[in-house]
């Protein structure tokens, strides 16, 4: 993963697929989910499961 991480892909396929939140971490070449967790929360003070949540 590069320090120029833009979560807006990562909103997009939380939104638009049915991918769980492990697989988009890998597809986004993360190390591990928990780490995927929490640069996603930082950059937009949420967790991907309560982002995913809170657009239903």
């Amino acid at each position: 993963m590069g320090d120029r991480f833009s979560p807006r892909y990562a909103k997009f396929l939380l939104v638009y697929t049915n991918q769980s939140i492990s697989e988009i971490s890998e597809y986004l070449i993360f190390n591990s989910q928990s780490y995927f967790t929490s640069v996603f929360k930082k950059e937009t003070g949420k967790t991907p499961f309560e982002y995913r949540k809170s657009d239903l």
